[in-house]
């Protein structure tokens, strides 16, 4: 620890396996391009220590750029599960780029994006894709999301109108595969944004997609709902009932 070449200190780092030295180290050390430190957080595995610089507690800040603290931020990022911290470090309000190489806001993109990509929650991911300020940051998360009740949500009051129109394809494909799987409750919720006589990409009904695969739930809730039994495709694979 007291050669002045950092590169052999993050080598000595990486041998640690005490977490209060690991931590020690990330607040204190002294090479202003963070290499000492990243290495000590890539060995810490306290989900609370981790979780403190991946929110960024300023005293793992001292002494360093701003930039380099937020790729530190992102390294324990990488080694949290926590959803909660996640979704917080996703729809933080970071400040401006006022770098002239632009190299905080490509930072800062990455410490966001890193976060969105560890989260599986889809409550937490509706959230950020609601009311994250950055807009690739409520694309990803949109991207993410595969509950159709949540992205019907984000559908109706998001105001980006490229992402809505994203959010309703991405809602006729699931519209589709729920005929398919049966899944009533998915189709009686769509059709508040889809007509029941919706056709996939080869010209099938709703109606012609559950009746042949026996899905008698879908093909009973579509004839009550009154969709025409005469339909036919455009390659007459699938005839009138």
């Amino acid at each position: 620890f007291n050669d002045s070449s950092p590169v052999v200190r993050a080598a000595a780092v990486r041998k640690l396996p005490d977490q209060f030295q690991l931590a020690k180290i990330a607040l204190e050390d002294d090479s202003k391009d963070g290499t000492v430190r990243e290495a000590a957080i890539g060995k810490i595995t306290d989900a609370g220590l981790l979780a403190g610089i991946a929110l960024g507690d300023e005293r793992y800040g001292k002494g360093i750029g701003p930039d380099v603290f937020l790729h530190l931020r992102t390294v324990a990022v990488r080694r949290l599960d926590d959803q909660a911290v996640l979704a917080q470090v996703a729809l933080e309000d970071i400040p401006a780029d006022t770098t002239k190489d632009g190299s905080f806001g490509t930072s800062a993109r990455t410490l966001r994006m890193t976060a969105i990509d560890k989260m599986t929650d889809q409550t937490l991911l509706s959230n950020v894709a609601l009311e994250c300020k950055a807009g690739d940051a409520r694309k990803a998360a949109t991207q993410k999301l595969t509950d159709p009740a949540l992205l019907a949500q984000v559908m109706e009051e998001n105001k980006d109108t490229d992402l809505r129109d994203a959010v309703k394809a991405k809602l006729a494909k699931a519209f589709v595969r729920a005929a398919i799987d049966g899944d009533v409750a998915t189709i009686q919720l769509l059709a508040k944004t889809f007509p029941l006589d919706q056709r996939d990409g080869n010209g099938r009904t709703l109606l012609m997609l559950a009746s042949a695969r026996g899905k008698v739930e879908v093909v009973k809730f579509l004839l009550d709902s009154g969709v025409d039994v005469n339909a036919e495709n455009v390659v007459r694979e699938y005839v009138r009932l």
